[in-house]
Protein backbone atom coordinates (compact mmCIF):
# COMPACT_ATOMS: atom_id res chain seq x y z
CA UNK A 1 0.00 0.00 0.00
CA UNK A 2 2.93 2.32 0.67
CA UNK A 3 4.09 2.01 -2.95
CA UNK A 4 0.62 2.90 -4.22
CA UNK A 5 0.50 6.04 -2.09
CA UNK A 6 4.04 6.94 -3.14
CA UNK A 7 3.22 6.60 -6.85
CA UNK A 8 0.01 8.61 -6.47
CA UNK A 9 1.99 11.41 -4.84
CA UNK A 10 4.79 11.15 -7.42
CA UNK A 11 2.20 11.26 -10.23
CA UNK A 12 0.64 14.37 -8.73
CA UNK A 13 4.10 15.95 -8.55
CA UNK A 14 4.70 15.14 -12.22
CA UNK A 15 1.31 16.59 -13.18
CA UNK A 16 2.13 19.76 -11.25
CA UNK A 17 5.43 20.11 -13.11
CA UNK A 18 3.80 19.50 -16.51
CA UNK A 19 0.99 21.95 -15.84
CA UNK A 20 3.48 24.59 -14.68
CA UNK A 21 5.42 24.23 -17.92
CA UNK A 22 2.19 24.52 -19.95
CA UNK A 23 1.12 27.67 -18.09
CA UNK A 24 4.60 29.16 -18.49
CA UNK A 25 4.49 28.43 -22.23
CA UNK A 26 1.15 30.22 -22.51
CA UNK A 27 2.48 33.17 -20.54
CA UNK A 28 5.46 33.48 -22.85
CA UNK A 29 3.66 32.73 -26.12
CA UNK A 30 0.49 34.81 -25.75
CA UNK A 31 1.72 37.98 -24.10
CA UNK A 32 0.83 41.03 -26.13
CA UNK A 33 3.77 43.29 -25.38
CA UNK A 34 7.31 42.25 -24.66
CA UNK A 35 7.54 43.62 -21.10
CA UNK A 36 3.87 43.42 -20.20
CA UNK A 37 3.88 40.24 -18.11
CA UNK A 38 7.51 40.09 -17.01
CA UNK A 39 6.82 40.39 -13.26
CA UNK A 40 3.88 37.97 -13.46
CA UNK A 41 6.06 35.40 -15.23
CA UNK A 42 8.84 35.86 -12.68
CA UNK A 43 6.44 35.49 -9.75
CA UNK A 44 4.89 32.40 -11.32
CA UNK A 45 8.30 30.78 -11.90
CA UNK A 46 9.52 31.50 -8.37
CA UNK A 47 6.27 30.23 -6.82
CA UNK A 48 6.18 27.11 -8.97
CA UNK A 49 9.80 26.24 -8.21
CA UNK A 50 9.27 26.80 -4.49
CA UNK A 51 6.20 24.54 -4.46
CA UNK A 52 7.96 21.92 -6.56
CA UNK A 53 10.95 21.73 -4.21
CA UNK A 54 8.70 21.64 -1.14
CA UNK A 55 6.71 18.77 -2.64
CA UNK A 56 9.91 16.99 -3.66
CA UNK A 57 11.33 17.31 -0.14
CA UNK A 58 8.08 15.90 1.29
CA UNK A 59 8.19 13.05 -1.22
CA UNK A 60 11.74 12.12 -0.27
CA UNK A 61 11.36 12.75 3.46
CA UNK A 62 8.13 10.87 4.18
CA UNK A 63 8.17 7.50 5.90
CA UNK A 64 6.06 5.67 3.31
CA UNK A 65 6.03 2.39 5.24
CA UNK A 66 4.47 4.08 8.27
CA UNK A 67 1.93 5.84 6.05
CA UNK A 68 1.08 2.52 4.40
CA UNK A 69 0.59 0.85 7.78
CA UNK A 70 -1.72 3.62 8.95
CA UNK A 71 -3.79 3.44 5.77
CA UNK A 72 -3.98 -0.35 5.93
CA UNK A 73 -5.01 -0.20 9.57
CA UNK A 74 -7.72 2.40 8.89
CA UNK A 75 -9.09 0.76 5.74
CA UNK A 76 -9.01 -2.90 6.69
CA UNK A 77 -9.80 -2.57 10.40
CA UNK A 78 -13.00 -0.65 9.72
CA UNK A 79 -14.13 -2.96 6.91
CA UNK A 80 -14.25 -6.04 9.17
Amino acid sequence: MAQVIFFIFAGALALFLISSVVVLFHFLHYRLQKDKHRMMILAFCVGSLALFFLELSMLSGADWDAIGEIVNERLFENSL
